[in-house]
């Protein structure tokens, strides 16, 4: 792995869907920016969301580039407007991707692609869990990061083959245990 001093910080992306109705959603991507160089660096971050489908929808630069002092990090944000989302249910577990580039003029510097889904989840202390404008309890299970007998490297087949028995069972929630779950999860 090339190292790279001024980069995206670990696990610090993250896609939130702020306003979601059936004609509009807004994508908000909050990252941090790493600067282990030795002097200020401006950068920016360039975007690319795919849809469903696997067809680019759309593509934001950001313009307004961010200047990073040495030996620290800045937040970054960036929210933008879609029109007629495919909105993620249980039904429907439809998922965009979002390309998140780290670039110093016209230069890549880093990035990841991460997949989200853009839906309404609120809860109503009266009526419960609320999805896309849809009630409903939750019905959860707590689920270790082993696969039984294979342990803890546990092979993709094994976890589609469970997953898809508890959703059979009528499990809609999953709650991980002790461990961060493998990123086939």
């Amino acid at each position: 792995v090339l190292f790279r001093s001024v980069h995206l910080d670990q696990w610090a992306t993250f896609i939130t869907t702020p306003k979601v109705t059936a004609s509009e959603a807004t994508i908000r991507v909050d990252t941090t920016v790493v600067n282990q160089s030795p002097v200020a660096r401006i950068v920016g971050l360039s975007l690319v969301l795919v849809d469903p489908a696997g067809r680019s929808l759309k593509t934001v630069d950001f313009k307004t580039s961010e200047a990073v002092a040495p030996g620290k990090t800045q937040d970054m944000r960036v929210e933008f407007p879609i029109s007629e989302p495919t909105l993620w249910s249980l039904e429907n577990p439809a998922l965009y991707r979002m390309s998140v580039a780290l670039v110093e003029k016209e230069t890549p510097l880093d990035g990841e692609t991460i997949p989200f889904g853009i839906r309404d989840a609120r809860f109503d202390p009266d009526k419960g869990f609320c999805l896309n404008g849809k009630y409903f309890k939750i019905k959860g299970v707590c689920l270790h990061g082993d696969g039984g007998a294979v342990g803890v490297a546990v092979p993709l087949r094994v976890w589609e083959r469970r997953l898809q028995a508890l959703k059979a069972i009528g499990v809609n929630g999953i709650r991980t245990a002790h461990n961060p779950p493998a990123p086939e999860f």
